[in-house]
């Protein structure tokens, strides 16, 4: 029951943010690249999971209903598991420590769209 509740929390923050344009740039966030790595190599990997899975799950559903989420497109195949989705965005982390002062929510949706791009975008 707390997982569900805090996967509620975290899609409403992250929703909430949906009205930014360029959430990359955003530094006023609840969450940044730091802390959001700092989770997902060492702290909690279970919060890292539930936070990249929030933004994955809310840029399908922008995407199911032809919207871009905070400006970006990702087309994420139905087979993609969570924890590919966390790796996806681990790396994207590891690989860019000039972002980690970003909101964390354009971090991986950035990682997202690099990794799963869409034919149209």
């Amino acid at each position: 029951m707390k997982k569900i509740v805090f996967v509620v929390a975290l899609l409403a923050s992250v929703i909430s943010e949906a009205g930014v344009a360029e959430a990359g740039h955003k530094t006023g966030s609840w969450l940044n690249g730091n802390q959001l790595r700092q989770w997902c190599n060492e702290a909690d990997i279970g919060l890292c999971m539930g936070y990249v899975v929030g933004v994955a799950d809310a840029m399908e559903a922008f995407h199911s209903y032809g919207k871009a989420f905070l400006d970006w497109r990702a087309c994420i195949p139905n087979d993609v598991t969570r924890g590919q989705l966390m790796a996806v965005a681990k790396k994207f982390l590891n690989d860019h420590p000039e972002d980690l002062h970003l909101a964390a929510v354009g971090i991986v949706a950035q990682s997202m769209v690099e990794a799963f791009p869409c034919c149209w975008n």
